[in-house]
């Protein structure tokens, strides 16, 4: 556990974690890394008679930790299969220690979502969505319609857009070695975007009211564990939030697991067909813009590139792996969305 905490005192921090589970939750036993997160380091602790999942982070506080709980119960009572957090003997669920916050949670078997996704398991990602828009559409500010003018990520701005790629690729050219030639599929992806600034352009300025609520705000691959072909938990609320659902929608439903898959642009009806029948509220607008959403978002965002040249992920294979897929999926839709194509009706 030292080594995976890292810096001075790891070694005694690493005691304090396991003074402070054992103290709030009666857990001894012996503890396993587990890739868990590029935010966080996992563990799995085996007590002998079962195994739990423990989160330790030094980029959060216990009020956030806590506030995520309380969101995971109201998931799971509106249908949602979660992984439990438990509760600490002081009642609380984030345990402070030396600068990091621990947490508990049942562990569950399973494996996060990979391609190819099958159809059992597309429809299971649109029906968890849709019951958690449901369940969170009760939380204070309630759902509202919102454009450009009160939404932020909604706004146009060529020039913000451009700024942040040229960002990206000085850090490429400044910090890149290309050992592994990585810094030209980098900068190659960066300037094909360039080639999208219509499309982005009309898509953004072109986009009818959307509903902005509570979602879960990571609603994606690492999040969502299957056994098998079945849908056992959505994890991780910890960054929940009140954004636009079309946005949450389109990020599973046309991410690079769904998207790349075989037979990509039928598992993506699933996922919304599943989705606009869990939630009815949904308007035909939140269902029908949430590829035009997904593809903006791969489009503006330059991680998980930022990330890795700033050398702030922990995994830089994966990194590499992830920044790959997500051109290769912006780039479908960019064939899906282009000028020439009309909008997709909900059907």
């Amino acid at each position: 556990m030292a080594e995976a905490l890292g810096g001075d005192g790891a070694a005694g921090r690493a005691r304090d974690v396991v003074s402070a589970v054992a103290r709030e939750h009666g857990l001894t036993g012996s503890w396993t890394r587990v890739p868990a997160g590029e935010q966080s380091i996992a563990f799995a602790l085996d007590s002998g008679t079962a195994r739990h999942f423990v989160k330790v982070e030094d980029r959060t506080s216990a009020e956030r930790v806590d506030a995520a709980a309380a969101l995971t119960d109201v998931a799971a009572r509106n249908g949602v299969r979660v992984a439990r957090p438990r509760a600490a003997r002081h009642g609380g669920h984030a345990i402070p220690v030396e600068g990091l916050v621990v947490s508990v949670a049942e562990w569950l078997p399973g494996r996060t979502l990979s391609a190819p996704v099958s159809p059992s398991q597309a429809a299971q990602l649109g029906t968890a969505l849709g019951r958690l828009h449901q369940a969170f559409a009760a939380l204070a500010p309630p759902p509202v319609a919102v454009t450009a003018v009160e939404e932020d990520w909604l706004r146009w701005d060529d020039g913000a857009v451009v700024t942040g790629w040229e960002r990206a690729e000085a850090l490429v050219r400044e910090r890149g070695d290309d050992p592994d030639r990585f810094d030209r599929v980098a900068l190659a992806a960066l300037a094909e975007r360039r080639g999208w600034l219509p499309t982005l352009d009309r898509l953004l300025t072109t986009c009818p009211p959307l509903t902005r609520q509570w979602v879960h705000g990571d609603f994606a691959a690492p999040n969502l564990l299957f056994d098998g072909d079945r849908l056992v938990a959505v994890v991780d609320f910890a960054n929940a939030a009140p954004h636009l659902i079309a946005y949450e929608l389109g990020r599973i439903a046309f991410g690079p697991e769904v998207a790349l898959s075989p037979n990509g642009q039928a598992l993506s009806a699933t996922v919304l067909d599943a989705y606009a029948t869990a939630n009815p509220a949904a308007t035909e607008a939140d269902v029908v813009q949430a590829e035009a959403c997904a593809f903006v978002q791969l489009a503006r965002s330059t991680y998980p590139v930022s990330a890795r040249y700033a050398g702030t992920g922990r995994f830089r294979a994966d990194l590499d792996d992830f920044w790959v897929r997500r051109q290769e999926t912006a780039r479908l839709l960019h064939t899906h969305l282009g000028p020439a194509t009309p909008a997709r009706r909900r059907t």
